[in-house]
């Protein structure tokens, strides 16, 4: 994430860089089988107050459902647990990275 934040890119990218980088974050505590509930809440209300207050963030509502693991819609199923299969975590991975670029990219 600090790199994502420091990182010098088109300002286009900064939206996607910095949404990756947190869901790379919340899904590695997510599936750490030494995390409590707890410790993933307090990270959640971090991420949480971060992405309200980053200017760079332009697509909040994308990024509180990356935070709180929930994708809804026709993927609801791809959500991150632990002793979750690898095949699932990879498609909720894949299809969660795709789904950040297609909505911070410009339709024009």
């Amino acid at each position: 994430l600090a790199h994502a934040l420091q990182e010098p890119e088109p300002p286009q990218d900064n939206d996607v860089l910095v949404l990756l980088a947190m869901y790379t974050e919340m899904t590695l505590v997510r599936v750490s089988a030494r995390q409590n509930a707890e410790v993933i809440q307090q990270i959640q209300q971090m991420f949480v107050q971060f992405s309200r207050a980053a200017d760079v963030i332009k697509h909040k509502a994308l990024a509180q459902q990356i935070i709180m693991n929930n994708k809804s819609g026709l993927c609801g199923r791809l959500t991150f647990a632990p002793n979750q299969p690898p095949r699932q975590r990879s498609v909720s991975a894949l299809v969660t990275h795709v789904g950040a670029v297609l909505t911070t990219t410009p339709s024009t």
